[in-house]
Formats: structure tokens, C-alpha cells, sequence
């Protein structure tokens, strides 16, 4: 999954003047996460969210307390790095799922019709194309297509199984 550090992101924020600024924080399950290349992308997000979330309370409260801009300033810095995390997040799952043969895909069809091609000239060229052999070219292909067919779906799990 995703290898960055949430510390690249963190910035020391300046002193809160009393104690009422303090906000509650997930960054560590985040970083927690972010470490774990099996974490779900949503659980990231999800956290990422209620990061986000605690800023927008805690703007509030400097707004109301009349804290100095340089705290506000911070807040949207932060949110700013969280919403770039989530976007890096996303594009890395959907990097990450690239990965997996699509058998229904429009390149894994044509690779397989040309590889079906080339099984039929093969045939043909070892029976020597004789009027006699095209029966058996015929049936061949039906049960070579039938024998895909019936294990596609083994095909499929056994290729989601490779790691790669």
C-alpha cells in the first residue's frame, strides 16, 4: 500500500494559548495504517476524515477564543496535507488493483483470441490442413474454448492469489 510517512506532512505547530485549544487527534492510527501494506484504503480515509474533522472543531474553537491567525493558518495547513494524504491514498489502491489479470478485459481478449489463432494454424499445420482433418480442427477448438469457459474462474482466483 502506501509507504509515506505521515511525518513528511506534520508541522510543529506554534503553542496553543491555553489548554481549551488542545484537540483530540488520530494521526498515530493514521501512521499506524499507513505502516500496514494489508490496511484497508478506507479505514485510512475514514480516519483521515475524523482528522479532518477535529481541525475544523478546533478552527471553530480559535475562532471563538479569538486565537491568533498563525493557529488557523496551521489548522489549514494541516487539512491542506490530510486531503493531499487521501488523494495519494486513492491513487495508490487503484495503482495497487492494476496488478490483477482482467480476463475480461478488452487487451486479455484480444491477447487470447490471437493466442486461439495461433492454436487453430498449429493444429491445422500439424494435420496438414487436409478436408478430412477440418472435423477435427472443429471439435478441437470447441473443447479447447469449452475447457477455458469451465475454468475461468478458477483461472481467476489462482491469478488473484499471485503476489507479485
Amino acid at each position: 500500500m502506501i509507504r509515506t510517512s505521515i511525518e513528511a506532512f506534520q508541522i510543529n505547530p506554534p503553542p496553543p494559548i491555553d489548554d481549551t485549544l488542545r484537540r483530540p487527534s488520530v494521526m498515530q492510527e493514521i501512521e499506524d495504517l499507513l505502516k500496514d501494506p494489508k490496511a484497508p484504503v478506507a479505514d485510512v480515509l475514514h480516519l483521515i476524515t475524523i482528522e479532518i474533522a477535529y481541525l475544523v472543531l478546533a478552527m471553530r474553537t480559535c475562532t471563538e477564543r479569538r486565537a491568533p491567525f498563525s493557529q488557523m493558518k496551521f489548522n489549514m495547513s494541516q487539512i491542506k496535507a490530510l486531503r493531499l494524504l487521501s488523494s495519494t491514498a486513492v491513487k495508490e489502491y487503484a495503482r495497487s488493483g492494476l496488478d490483477e489479470l482482467n480476463m475480461d478485459g478488452p487487451k486479455f481478449k484480444f491477447v487470447y483470441l490471437e493466442m486461439v489463432d495461433c492454436f487453430r494454424e498449429a493444429l491445422r499445420k500439424a494435420t496438414r490442413n487436409t478436408p478430412e482433418n477440418n472435423l477435427l480442427i472443429q471439435t478441437t477448438m470447441r473443447i479447447f474454448e469449452d475447457v477455458i469457459a469451465i475454468r475461468k474462474q478458477d483461472i481467476q482466483r489462482k491469478v488473484a492469489k499471485i503476489k507479485s
